[in-house]
């Protein structure tokens, strides 16, 4: 292969530095919003996570920002139900709710279109996931890429959060997941989604706030 061609895939794989004052906030600021344990277990909250990194046959993605506690050796299964119970958590994950619902209706969904579990409910896509949140900061407009980070947050939290940087990519990864939902819907073969959110960078950057 070119070299120049290895340069360009790895920088397009390297974070920019917009992406990385995302991530160190991002990382800062849940910090401040999340409880330091639950059950006497750490809550742990990195940037750059390597879900699958001790499996070698397995191309793992990289997670931009996850929180733990990370299911590893072990799931974490009842911890992460109870971080649901805690007051500044379920705070938090319905502010995120409240925004990607007003998303979907301004970008047209129909408003009859439940996309969302309903987690309240105990209605969990991933219950049994390698983390509790997993977060995906994308500025790019590559539908491939898109799908790819639909899908990567969705397999690898129990909440997955796109951090859409503008608008239009906002409205392309909100088409995408309307289109796994209807895919759904209609019986065909598709991947659940039912735990992504999708905000814009700077509604993120106010909720953390």
């Amino acid at each position: 292969m070119d070299l120049r061609v290895i340069r360009e895939i790895l920088r397009t794989k390297m974070p920019n530095e917009e992406t990385r004052q995302l991530q160190n906030l991002s990382v800062k600021c849940l910090k401040r919003l999340f409880p330091s344990k639950i059950e006497h277990i750490p809550i742990e909250i990195r940037k750059e996570w390597h879900p699958f990194s001790d499996q070698k046959n397995i191309s793992s993605p990289i997670i931009d920002v996850v929180v733990g506690p990370l299911a590893i050796t072990t799931t974490r299964i009842n911890e992460y139900n109870l971080l649901f119970e805690n007051t500044r958590v379920s705070s938090f994950i319905q502010k995120v709710i409240d925004i990607h619902n007003q998303n979907l209706r301004e970008n047209h969904i129909p408003r009859d279109v439940q996309i969302l579990d309903d987690f309240r409910e105990g209605g969990y896509t991933n219950p049994n996931s390698r983390s509790f949140i997993a977060i995906e900061i994308e500025g790019r407009e590559d539908r491939k890429v898109v799908l790819a980070d639909i899908v990567n947050v969705a397999a690898m939290g129990r909440i997955g959060i796109i951090v859409a940087k503008n608008e239009k990519v906002l409205r392309i990864f909100v088409r995408l997941l309307y289109y796994l939902y209807f895919l759904q819907k209609a019986g065909k073969p598709t991947f659940k989604t039912g735990n992504v959110i999708i905000l814009t960078q700077q509604q993120f950057k106010n909720i953390l706030r």
